[in-house]
This record gives structure tokens, sequence and C-alpha cells, in this order.
């Protein structure tokens, strides 16, 4: 099992506990939705027929905000549970939108989508070749002059992670695994780790940005809300 594929216990516990969203809150105040409505807003309007793409969308509140908003909305993300949940979110606001279980870094096609939303998905994928081989996959899916809309954890100095983590100088970041059996595992004197996210500096995802072809728009970093151990890093890229 590929380390990310970890998602799919955590939907199974989200579903049991009746909860429809990953934070927990209610299902249209999702964490991303000031910066999505801003990135909206400066992208105006979607054209008739405008297709939208989120990766990792889980129980689809993004994908079912650019469902609203006008486009041909398709979410994807690793957990067949979260999709199902998606399906039956979208269902009950009698929305138009489709979801399917979807390894990001296996995705086909080519000038597919007109823009790509980033549902925090980028920061749980770890290692350089995988990151390089996602965004090499989104420049390929949008149509040239499409956007990619993103929004992920960023590193801080002043950032502090509880003792069940390690945060290498890589900006990878380790969780203590005690039992089971994921790729990757990491062998930390006694302990074993398993890797959970990459939390880079926002200059390095910038760097990244560029190096993989987007030419940037927009980017900011601030504080994440919710939670004391990282910030965020957003953006709006363009496929040129």
């Amino acid at each position: 099992m590929k380390y990310y594929e970890g998602h799919e216990h955590a939907y199974q516990k989200l579903e049991a506990a009746g909860h429809d969203c990953w934070d927990k809150t209610a299902f249209d105040a999702f964490y991303m939705r000031p910066f999505l409505e801003a990135a909206l807003k400066r992208l105006g309007p979607p054209g008739a027929s405008e297709r939208s793409l989120e990766i990792g969308c889980g129980t689809g509140p993004i994908t079912c905000l650019l469902a609203e908003r006008g486009y041909d909305a398709l979410g994807v993300d690793i957990s067949a549970t979260a999709v199902r949940m998606a399906a039956k979110n979208a269902a009950a606001r009698k929305l138009k939108a489709e979801f399917k279980v979807q390894d990001v870094l296996k995705m086909e096609g080519e000038a597919l989508f007109d823009l790509i939303v980033d549902g925090h998905c980028l920061h749980c994928i770890v290692f350089n070749e995988e990151r390089a081989s996602l965004y090499a996959a989104l420049l390929r899916l949008l149509k040239p002059g499409g956007a990619l809309v993103m929004e992920t954890m960023a590193r801080h100095p002043d950032v502090r992670f509880d003792k069940a983590f390690l945060l290498d100088e890589k900006g990878v970041l380790w969780l203590h695994f005690p039992k089971g059996n994921p790729e990757d595992l990491k062998r930390i004197g006694d302990n074993l780790y398993h890797p959970n996210r990459r939390i880079l500096r926002d200059v390095e995802l910038s760097a990244e940005l560029r190096r993989a072809g987007f030419a940037i728009e927009f980017e900011h970093t601030e504080k994440q809300e919710k939670a004391e151990e990282t910030w965020l890093y957003q953006a709006i890229a363009r496929k040129t």
C-alpha cells in the first residue's frame, strides 16, 4: 500500500462518525472556501462548458461549489469512501458533479480542463519524483491558458510538531508508525516512521511551480487558522 492510501481509513472513520467533510464542520464552510472564492472572482465566471478538475476532492465540497458556479466539475480522490460520500453530497444538493476514484499520479489525458483546483492534495505527495510527475500531469491536463488554483501546507520557522512526528531537512514530515506495512517505511533509532506530508517553505513551493512550467499570477502565505503546525501557501498559476 502506498503511504498516501491511508486516507481511506480516515474517511471510513469520518463516515462512521456521521461527518460529511474532512474538517468536521458544515459542508459549505470548508477550509479553503475564502481563498477559492477570491480566486474564482479573479478568474471570472466560466464560459459555456468549461471543465474543472479537483485533485484530492475528499467528500466533495470544492467540486460541488465549482459545479454550482457553472463548471462541468469532476473531483478525484484515492479514497473510494470519500468518492462515495462526495457523490451522495452532490446528489443531496441536486448538483451535476462527477466523482472518480483516481490515483493522481496516474491520471491520463491532455488539454481536458480549463481549471484545476488542488484541494490540499499536493502536500500529501512527499517525494521529488512523485511531485514532479504530478505537476507534469496537471500541466498536461490543463488547456492552454488554463489555471491551477492551489492551497497547500507551508513551513514556518516557529512551527513545532508533537513527538509522534519528525520533520526532516527536506521538508518530509514522518509519522511514527508502530504497526502495519505501508510502503516507504523508514527506521529512525528504534522506531519506524512513514511519510505523512511534504511541507516546504513558500519560496520553495513557488520555485517548484515555476520549475514545473507554470506562470504564477498570484501567491500568498498565511497562518492556518485551525492548526498550529503549519502555514498555508496559496497560488494561482497558468499554463502558458
